[in-house]
């Protein structure tokens, strides 16, 4: 073992001199090890910040993306929406034209004329079809009630539930006019009337 001049190791001056230089060294390892931990205990902090960073940025980016996902769904929506105000669907099932003198409904006309003859059993359909119409209409009236039967329909009076006009007639001969009938379609000329008020 090497000794350097002038220390002698077993003096007691010798260990004075060395201790503040130990003490020194146990302190810088003492700091080390502290400045190891607190940058250990950072790079953790670091890393947990970056996660988190991370974590939220995915979380807006999937936000921002709902939201865009869902304005447009939105917008798909209202211009749906305008398209549909626009269909009527009383027109799509009821086809109400007019040829001519005779008005049709669903290509039945509806009436007849001298000059122009009409087979009563396609008036008589087209009478149906506009009982058809006002019951799709939901018509409410407490004077009648609307019987729907296809080309034999019927007006009930709802005071009397034994009188109910017929809109159908046939091609028969009677020398009565055929009252049953004229006062059926009265009555249906009046509930369009309601209807159109």
């Amino acid at each position: 073992m090497r000794r350097s001049p002038g220390t002698n190791v077993g003096s007691a001056g010798g260990m004075d001199a060395l201790d503040p230089l130990i003490i020194r060294s146990l302190e810088a390892r003492g700091r080390r090890r502290q400045l190891r931990r607190r940058q250990t205990y950072m790079i953790a902090l670091l890393w947990r910040w970056s996660h988190e960073l991370q974590r939220l940025e995915w979380t807006c980016s999937s936000a921002v993306e709902r939201r865009d996902s869902l304005y447009k769904t939105l917008t798909s929506c209202i211009i749906k929406r305008h398209n549909l105000r626009k269909v009527n669907c009383i027109n799509d099932c009821f086809y109400i034209w007019h040829s001519g003198h005779s008005s049709r409904i669903n290509s039945f006309r509806l009436g007849r004329l001298p000059f122009q003859q009409v087979d009563l059993h396609e008036v008589n359909a087209a009478l149906g079809e506009v009982v058809r119409l006002l019951s799709a209409l939901q018509f409410k009236s407490p004077r009648f009630q609307l019987i729907h039967m296809g080309s034999y329909s019927k007006i009930q009076l709802t005071s009397d539930r034994r009188i109910a006009y017929n809109l159908y007639t046939d091609d028969s001969f009677s020398l009565l006019p055929k009252r049953n009938f004229n006062q059926g379609l009265q009555t249906l000329a009046t509930c369009i009337q309601v209807v159109n008020v």
